[in-house]
């Protein structure tokens, strides 16, 4: 254990193999810190500039245990090894034929492990280079050989730092006793575990949607042009707030800082639990200067099944664009729909809306 008692995390597997589970059992325990595949993504191509800025992430962490879990740590352990003090690093283990089948599915449209020219699959601008590639046409086979290059490559490393670095099954999150090793191996502390005994992970795949490449190809590109939607629709260096399940912000050009929600020091924290969750988190971040909240539509739902979020802000803030991609609200200015006077309306024309501070 480091002399301050500071531990640094960082959670490593193929994908598709539970690290977004491992995240969730680690953040639920008391002075720890954990988040997902945090921005900016690394490059699969070791990248000495993403290095250095992830590098200070880590080390100026304030709480206990603090980490990140991503498939593309792999070519960085041994650097982040050398560089920070104390250092555990979990790596997830899934079988071949389930990592290789939950890809195949998770990626419809796309191929992340061969170059290609983008006529049979959509060339994806984020992810594309967060993956190894190979000679193999074949998606499936480039994604088995993907496996074992990463299975080789991270049991190497464990031999030589078996301190630091721990292979786990996947299954092993699914029990306390499995539970206790992870939290044994990351030395969190008794009076700080938070053990899930009321939770499966990974139990079995998500309903797999009769997709074909075609369709797959076509919400790529869809996802794309909505990225340059947005980026079209509001000025440079503002900050929005983007509601989109996750689909859309790592594709938007820079310049906007992009705010996810609901979010918890920066990352995505989920879909607020009612009405009064989600307009107080609105609130909150307008207060610390948000100048708009785009909805995009894969989250479209948020505005049927949120009915009051819905007219909280058709109310107060101006939409300044609604089509089949985006809705954009500008928080900059609050509007009000005029109250009714005793004096005689004109109700041939629409209520004005009124201008007011910043609250």
């Amino acid at each position: 254990m480091a002399k301050d008692g500071k531990i640094i995390f960082i959670g490593c597997g193929t994908g598709r193999c539970g690290t977004a589970s491992l995240v969730r059992l680690v953040e639920g325990c008391r002075n720890c810190a954990c988040s997902h595949e945090r921005r900016p993504l690394l490059p699969w191509d070791f990248d000495e500039k993403r290095f250095k800025e992830r590098l200070a992430f880590f080390s100026n962490s304030t709480t206990r245990l603090s980490g990140d879990v991503s498939y593309a740590y792999l070519p960085y352990i041994e650097r982040f090894i050398q560089a920070l003090s104390v250092v555990k690093i979990i790596c997830l283990e899934r079988d071949r034929q389930s990592v290789v089948d939950s890809f195949i599915w998770k990626t419809i449209g796309r191929n992340h492990w061969y170059h290609h020219d983008g006529t049979v699959w959509a060339k994806d601008p984020v992810w594309d280079a967060t993956f190894p590639k190979y000679d193999i046409a074949d998606k499936r086979k480039a994604i088995g050989a993907y496996w074992d290059e990463y299975r080789t490559r991270v049991r190497r490393i464990a031999e030589m730092y078996p301190d630091n670095l721990c292979l786990f099954k996947t299954g092993t999150l699914n029990s306390i006793q499995g539970q206790k090793k992870v939290f044994d191996f990351l030395e969190i502390s008794e009076n700080d575990r938070c053990y899930q005994d009321h939770l499966k992970y990974n139990i079995g795949e998500p309903v797999k949607a009769s997709w074909t490449e075609e369709a797959g190809y076509a919400r790529m590109r869809r996802i794309i042009h909505t990225a340059e939607n947005i980026h079209s629709v509001l000025p440079s260096q503002c900050r929005l707030i983007l509601v989109d399940q996750e689909q859309i912000r790592d594709y938007i050009p820079a310049g906007c800082h992009v705010i996810p929600f609901l979010e918890r020091s920066g990352v995505y924290y989920g879909p607020p639990s009612d009405d009064s969750t989600a307009i107080r988190e609105l609130k909150r971040l307008r207060r610390t200067g948000s100048d708009f909240i785009v909805f995009a539509w894969p989250a479209f739902w948020w505005l049927d099944y949120y009915t009051g979020l819905n007219r909280y802000l058709r109310s107060k803030y101006r939409c300044l664009c609604e089509n089949e991609r985006i809705i954009v609200f500008d928080l900059r200015t609050v509007f009000f729909t005029a109250v009714k006077s005793n004096k005689k309306e004109d109700r041939s024309k629409p209520a004005t809306q009124q201008p007011l501070d910043r609250f």
